[in-house]
């Protein structure tokens, strides 16, 4: 299929609203609610003569987390590619991007990567000139070499990230083995030893859905060169760790308490330092969560 130029200008506007700065290689804002897209883009491509264009987006489509995306016609790239993106001639960020299975146009996704993604989206905000380098996800050849200004691109990135939600953390696997890596580090500096005691992780299925959860509990974690390294007036770290059906576990809140019970399931109590509830320490507070997805939400 080979669009025409006016198709190829309604199908601009039809994703980001407006192709009139994304068009000229500037980076724009945008939030179509017609379709679900919104974002940041830029459009370093508009070959109005062939109706052709390349749009690189960092966005999310209806509610959907944040993610990259390559929009283009004029050309044909393998379904799975592997990218590189360049900034001011440094390598700034990696990503794996598939077919999204479009037919209209070529359209490509590739998931943000919590751990090295920010660092990428800083590099985009504070450089001046950047560079897409596409490679084909089986031989590593490289396919697609196209360049971009990043003229906008703080100002449209900041509202992306405000728009979109953050993917949710990968499941960690041993979530006490996380813990006792924290305090070792601290503890590390002060030349001590960290042991875990039998309480250190609490097993019980707190949401009531049959997965045994797990509580971290850092009172249990102690360094020998200092008694009170997480703990204090407020009380010890405590992390909750809900499992997933297909392994691991995700961390759902926590911060200092004295402790909590699990009331009528899956609702959670929580005993709070007094200002918690804007009283004096003394007088102690206690709220009350209860377990929905992946977070815990306070009941009135």
């Amino acid at each position: 299929m080979r669009l025409t130029q006016a198709s190829m200008i309604a199908l601009l506007t039809v994703l980001f609203i407006s192709n009139s700065a994304a068009a000229q290689g500037r980076w724009e804002a945008f939030n179509n609610a017609n379709t679900g897209f919104k974002g940041a883009v830029v459009c370093p491509v508009d070959d109005k003569e062939q109706a052709n264009y390349f749009c690189y987006m960092v966005g999310c489509q209806n509610q959907k987390p944040l993610a990259h995306r390559v929009f283009f016609h004029g050309g044909v790239l393998p379904k799975s590619i592997q990218a590189r993106v360049l900034v001011d001639g440094r390598d700034a960020g990696h990503m794996t991007f598939s077919h999204t299975g479009q037919t209209d146009y070529e359209d490509y996704h590739a998931p943000y990567d919590l751990a090295a993604h920010g660092a990428l989206i800083a590099a985009l905000k504070s450089g001046t000139r950047a560079e897409l380098v596409l490679m084909d996800g089986t031989s590593g050849e490289v396919v697609n070499r196209t360049a971009m200004s990043l003229r906008g691109s703080s100002k449209a990135l900041d509202s992306a990230v405000r728009q979109c939600s953050l993917p949710p953390p990968p499941p960690v696997q041993e979530p006490l083995a996380l813990a006792k890596a924290r305090v070792e580090k601290d503890c590390q500096t002060l030349d001590g030893t960290v042991t875990v005691e039998d309480g250190a992780v609490i097993k019980e299925d707190f949401d009531h859905d049959g997965l045994v959860d797990e509580v971290i509990d850092y009172a249990q974690i102690t360094c020998d060169k200092a008694a009170s390294l997480f703990c204090g007036s407020a009380g010890c770290p405590m992390e909750f760790y809900r499992q997933q059906q297909d392994g691991g576990f995700v961390r759902i809140g926590g911060g200092h308490m004295y402790g909590y019970q699990v009331t009528v399931k899956p609702v959670i109590t929580l005993n709070l330092h007094g200002s918690a509830c804007g009283k004096i320490g003394a007088a102690g507070c206690r709220k009350s969560f209860t377990v929905e997805n992946n977070d815990l939400v306070p009941l009135e």
